[in-house]
């Protein structure tokens, strides 16, 4: 079993239900439940941790899914973590940064040129991450799979599939990720 809540810290997951006898996870994302397996009954003898990717189909019953989803789970290499902590350390340091700044004073910037010049409204504005909309819905913009990716703006799938495979990139082949 892989859960969303033990992303959150709420609920840990023992070992067995990570690691099943046969290749079939149950998962519990958001609001339901959906199933995860692999055709390789080797990604559980081997615990899935021999840095090789693991090829995983994915089903959700409730969100009424027409096409197959097939990831491609990809583990990191130790330059990879490596990376992937130096971005979670420069993610947290601008998330107190903009904290810091959303608790001061705001000033609107009248008769300093708002519209133009900004003040303290435009600096707060312009230190906003920037995140567009794809057409279609969904989020876009870079690391979108990546080991990296913001969690508040990730797929809950990648948060999920991250408590059992850390650190991974996650593909999609193809299809459109849901939200």
């Amino acid at each position: 079993m892989l859960t969303l809540f033990e992303h959150y810290g709420h609920a840990p997951v023992g070992s067995r239900l990570k690691d099943p006898a046969v290749p079939v996870w149950v998962v519990c994302s958001e609001s339901h439940f959906t199933a995860l397996w692999s055709a390789d009954p080797s990604v559980v003898d081997d615990g899935g941790d021999d840095g090789r990717a693991v090829e995983l189909w994915y089903w959700d019953g409730l969100a009424r899914q027409e096409e197959e989803i097939h990831f491609t789970v990809t583990p990191p290499s130790a330059q990879d973590q490596e990376q992937v902590s130096a971005a979670s350390r420069q993610r947290e340091e601008e998330a107190a940064r903009r904290a810091a700044a959303a608790a001061a004073p705001v000033d609107l910037g009248f008769g300093t040129g708002f519209g133009g010049g900004g003040g303290a409204l435009g600096d707060l504005l312009a230190s906003l991450p920037d995140v567009s909309v794809r057409r279609g819905g969904g989020l876009s913009g870079e690391g979108l799979g990546e080991p990296d990716e913001d969690p508040e703006t990730a797929p809950p799938l990648h948060l999920v599939l991250r408590t059992r495979w850390a650190g991974s990139h996650i593909s999609w082949n193809g299809a459109m990720p849901l939200l």
